[in-house]
């Protein structure tokens, strides 16, 4: 069983982490093609969050000009929390690396609520499926890499049994 377990655990540790490395590999590869597309993306937010105008400040006077340091934040991000656990190195670590930039990138491109018809399903369903990712990086920042037998088995709570005679 304990072979299994090990087993598991690598295979999780290389797919969460490959997802990541692999996507920190595209942005480098593909670098103007996803800055312009993260400058589109705050434009679109622009244009959402008209309701507010210091929002739109937000996106047009302080995040727009700032989009090639955010970019470079992203694939760091990404390629030193995905480096960690697939190294098996600090892996709480890479996994709370990794959560932050999961959960800012859920928001930011999976903006579902402001879409309608089949754009809107499909943001959805890349949003939830982030929040599984999330969830699986709870794990790893709660477990860690190691399977420690007091970290898998929870305290059972005392049930007081009343005697039949009271």
């Amino acid at each position: 069983m304990r072979a299994i377990q090990c087993i598991l655990l690598f295979l999780g540790r290389m797919m969460i982490s490959g997802m990541f490395l692999t996507s920190a590999v595209h942005k480098i590869l593909n670098w103007q093609e996803i800055e312009r597309g993260l400058v589109s993306l705050f434009c679109d937010w622009h244009g959402f969050v008209s309701f507010s105008p210091s929002l739109q400040k937000l996106f047009a006077n302080v995040l727009l000009p700032w989009v090639p340091l955010i970019l470079v934040s992203m694939t760091a991000f990404e390629l030193i929390g995905g480096l960690l656990i697939f190294l098996k190195i600090k892996v709480r670590l890479g996994a709370g690396l990794l959560l932050i930039f999961t959960l800012i990138v859920s928001v930011l491109f999976h903006h579902f609520w402001f879409l309608e018809g089949p754009e809107r399903e499909i943001q959805m369903v890349f949003f939830i499926k982030n929040l599984a990712i999330m969830g699986g990086l709870c794990f790893i920042l709660v477990f860690g890499s190691e399977i420690k037998r007091e970290s898998v088995i929870l305290p059972r709570p005392e049930v007081h049994m009343p005697d039949r005679d009271e």
